[in-house]
């Protein structure tokens, strides 16, 4: 199961409406994400706005993040008062143990036109997030 498929899952348990907006040019053979960096778009009723969702692995969530702190697009899409964030999919547990795959979570914001992003609890949505923010500074 791919971590595109793991994050629709995930999303749609826990109520939202979830689409994935990547696309594949077979010309190219290459694949194209929405703005750049959103591989599915979910909306639930109640919350305000749209949430974008990067699905990655974890060892590469580092580097989906720096990609969108970099895509000027992603400003304008925060601003419409719509979310994004990375969802970074491991398997983990203890040695010779049954492994389980575990969601980390990354939101980027935009706070004086300056993205920054903060881990959320893992996969619990309805968790505070935490308050230290990383701001990257854009030239």
């Amino acid at each position: 199961m791919s971590p595109s498929s793991r994050t629709l899952a995930e999303l749609k348990k826990q109520g939202y409406i979830a689409q994935s907006v990547e696309r594949y040019n077979s010309f190219s053979k290459t694949r194209t994400d929405y703005l750049g960096v959103i591989d599915i778009i979910a909306f639930k009723p109640g919350i305000l706005g749209v949430l974008g969702v990067q699905a990655t692995t974890e060892s590469h969530a580092i580097a989906r993040v720096g990609k969108a702190l970099k895509e000027p697009r992603l400003s304008s899409w925060l601003k419409c008062n719509n979310l994004f964030e990375v969802w970074a999919w491991a398997k983990q547990g203890p040695r010779n143990k049954a492994k389980h795959w575990r969601l980390k979570r990354r939101r980027v914001v935009e706070r004086s036109n300056i993205l920054g992003w903060y881990e959320l609890e893992e996969v619990e949505e309805s968790c505070p997030p935490k308050p230290n923010l990383t701001f990257d500074f854009r030239n």
